[in-house]
């Protein structure tokens, strides 16, 4: 019987929650919950006892569990020969975590590394943590700002709706997006990537084009910029921040500092009580003053660097993600038996480390 065990996270989310645990064990397997795990998603151990798992210590977990899952890596947690570890791991920005797993003889899958193909979809981790980030990213951006969304006519006046620039047109961006407008917002897209200005316009918004771009894709990133389209780039902002209230970004390039987008600049150009919701701040941020888990003021702008914004809604980050467990072990498990078929793109992409091997390419090339 194989044996599964969920972590209690560090950000307040949970690897796999209730329902999804009631359905593994119908299936035949056991999981063993840390105490607590799912206690600020408002899952309770009752919860999991009630849907089959036992409740046992980090350490019971350790010594028994075949499968370990986390929402992020977990620093305190040594995994011991032959074990799994299932979280994500942001390995490219932080390679030792994948090292750790490989001189302890275990097994690590990269969540952050499974592929951004049609097959791969419910499996997607950062695809739904993004979805939740994106729509976070408006929500907070609109309890921060000192002026109301929508336009709106009263008798005291006509109220201007809030102007929002979204740069970025990934899934957290395009949800970004989508949610302001239901807001009321008037909203500019931005992306380098041909493909994504086209569901900019879909979406009902203005797109901010910049001739010059490199538009090709890196596992559903935009590539490297040259520096001097970078410069080019930032003066356009600082020309739009003007006339900005809001603005989004979630610019990355895999395993790289995140560019800098916004100066310092743009943030005294924009109008007085703006606000910049930096989604890539856990990367080393957008705009030249941000700072992980802060919010720092300057110019007429407060930039916000929360580095998980899915946490700040436990619950429904939680389930997401746990059905993208469940999916992912309903492909990695075959009549209760873990195989690694790595003829199978998923589980080749995202199995990074294997009984202490390192398996993917930017892991192999550093080693050697």
């Amino acid at each position: 019987m194989i044996k599964i065990g969920v972590l209690k996270d560090n950000d307040g989310r949970v690897a796999l929650v209730p329902q999804d645990v009631y359905a593994l064990v119908k299936k035949g397997f056991k999981v063993l919950i840390e105490t607590e795990a799912g206690k600020n998603a408002l899952f309770a151990d009752s919860d999991y006892e009630a849907a089959g798992a036992q409740i046992v210590n980090r350490q019971e977990i350790r010594e028994n569990a075949d499968i370990v899952v986390s929402i992020n890596f977990p620093e305190d947690f040594g995994v011991r020969e032959g074990q799994t570890l299932i979280c994500l791991t942001y390995f490219l920005w932080h390679k030792d975590r994948a090292l750790k797993i490989a001189n302890a003889k275990g097994t690590l899958i990269a969540l952050d590394a499974i592929p951004r193909i049609t097959r791969a979809q419910s499996m997607d981790v950062l695809s739904s943590q993004a979805t939740i980030a994106g729509y976070e990213a408006v929500v907070l951006g609109a309890e921060l700002l000192p002026i109301l969304m929508p336009m709106l006519s009263t008798a005291a006046g006509m109220v201007k709706p809030v102007e929002v620039l979204v740069i970025g047109a990934g899934v957290a961006g395009l949800q970004a997006i989508a949610t302001a407008k239901r807001l009321g917002a008037r909203i500019t897209g931005y992306d380098v990537r041909e493909s994504a200005q086209e569901e900019i316009r879909s979406l009902g918004a203005q797109v901010l084009h910049l001739e010059g771009a490199r538009t090709e894709e890196q596992g559903g990133y935009a590539v490297e910029q040259t520096e001097d389209f970078l410069r080019r780039q930032q003066q356009t902002f600082e020309k739009q921040a003007s006339k900005t209230n809001l603005i989004i970004t979630s610019a990355v390039v895999p395993g790289k500092k995140a560019p800098i987008l916004i100066t310092r600049k743009a943030l005294e150009n924009m109008p007085p009580g703006g606000v910049v919701i930096d989604l890539a701040a856990q990367f080393g941020g957008n705009t030249e003053v941000t700072k992980a888990d802060e919010i720092v003021e300057y110019g007429n702008a407060r930039v916000v660097g929360y580095t998980s914004l899915p946490a700040r809604k436990p619950r429904t980050a939680s389930t997401l993600f746990s059905k993208n467990i469940f999916n992912l072990l309903d492909l990695l498990i075959e009549e209760n038996q873990l195989k690694f078929d790595f003829s199978d793109q998923i589980i080749s992409d995202c199995t990074i480390v294997y009984n202490g091997e390192l398996r993917h390419p930017a892991l192999k090339s550093d080693k050697q």
